[in-house]
């Protein structure tokens, strides 16, 4: 006799339903980590914690020196575009060796800097040094936030979300590190991914979008992400030193003399062309920097917060400069001379004790704290 299989009830149903979607859950989520993993120093049990780090893999600095740099008597916090990055310029290296042979300390840098960063990304990575402490946070940024005006007024966002790059960093950002899933994430990014059109690229600006960089909407937003790193580092009592951008770019510049390298730049880098039109860009930052001077006039009553103007300070000549932001070394000595003479100032007031006192130590790289 054939055995007549009972019809699933209700209750039957939702289980088996229930379960299957867990399974696709815990499907998804596996793919999910094992994809993060592939980035930065991810693991399958940390990803969903530390996906920040897909966006700034130079977080990974900070731990690095934390192995290397560990017992350093001056730490000191460098955020700032390609400008202050060791491939673009020798900035970080002159600046340590200066520190270390004027103050006969050792001397930790860590340099934050990422190419084409704004602002926005220099306050994220800022908000998100949670458990590290700066003798001098030195700020520099200019140019970069210039690309964020290759827009229409009426699509342009404060908080540069109108860039696919931000609209997942300021997600990320908004959640801190504490979601336990790696999904949520990963459908914001496969959306942004599928539907890149919503977004303006992070490449060079189309041509049809570089005549709206005439009209500067970043300054407000400039002005309120250094104000905001100004704050956070007030509630953690780190001194800040706020620079204006220099810049440097010749009377005859154009697109084609650049390519064939016949401007007064030794390396000619990167063409400015890659932030806008040339004369956008050049008001863009002359704009920006009128902030800057504007913000630290604002902080002179707060002798934490230290200023260099570093536009006016640093001459415009080809030595001096391989495109219109970059330094040569000669141009990253003359940075780091200009930035010297506060910061000494500064540091002669940590009290140290003599270095024949300090305790010899040895530390393992399993045993650092891999948290920021």
């Amino acid at each position: 006799m054939t055995r007549v299989r009972p019809p699933r009830t209700f209750r039957r149903r939702r289980w088996f339903w229930g379960v299957y979607i867990l399974f696709i859950l815990l499907l998804f989520e596996t793919g999910a980590r094992f994809y993060w993993c592939s980035y930065g120093w991810l693991n399958f049990y940390n990803v969903p914690s530390r996906l920040m780090w897909v966006f700034y893999p130079e977080f990974r600095n900070v731990i690095r020196n934390d192995v290397l740099n560990y017992d350093a008597d001056y730490k000191i916090l460098l955020l700032g575009g390609s400008s202050v990055l060791p491939p673009w310029g020798a900035i970080e290296q002159v600046l340590r060796e200066r520190l270390t042979n004027a103050t006969g300390r050792p001397v930790r840098i860590d340099n934050l800097g990422g190419e084409g960063h704004t602002t926005r990304d220099s306050l994220i990575k800022y908000r998100h040094l949670n458990r590290h402490r700066y003798d001098l946070v030195i700020v520099y940024d200019g140019i970069n936030d210039c690309r964020t005006n290759n827009v229409p007024a009426g699509i342009f966002k404060s908080d540069y979300s109108h860039y696919a790059w931000y609209y997942l960093v300021n997600r990320e950002d908004r959640v801190g590190g504490r979601q336990w899933s790696a999904i949520p994430f990963t459908i914001s990014y496969m959306w942004a991914r599928m539907f890149s059109g919503h977004f303006l690229p992070v490449e060079m600006p189309s041509a049809e979008m570089l005549r709206y960089g005439e009209e500067i909407k970043s300054r407000g937003p400039f002005k309120e992400n250094l104000r905001e790193i100004l704050d956070i580092a007030g509630r953690r009592g780190e001194p800040v030193m706020l620079m204006t951008f220099a810049t440097w770019m010749p009377e005859n510049y154009s697109h084609e003399l650049f390519t064939r390298k016949m401007l007064d730049y030794t390396l000619h880098s990167v063409a400015t062309q890659l932030w806008g039109s040339p004369p956008f860009v050049a008001k863009g930052v002359a704009e920006h920097n009128g902030a800057i001077r504007e913000l630290a006039g604002e902080m002179k009553g707060r002798p934490e917060v230290l200023f260099v103007d570093q536009a006016n300070l640093i001459p415009g000549e080809g030595k001096y400069y391989n495109d219109i932001c970059h330094f040569t070394v000669a141009g990253s000595e003359k940075w780091v001379e200009n930035a010297m003479p506060p910061i000494l100032k500064l540091l002669e007031k940590k009290k140290l004790p003599p270095l024949a006192t300090k305790n010899a130590q040895t530390i393992a790289p399993d045993q650092i704290n891999m948290e920021l």
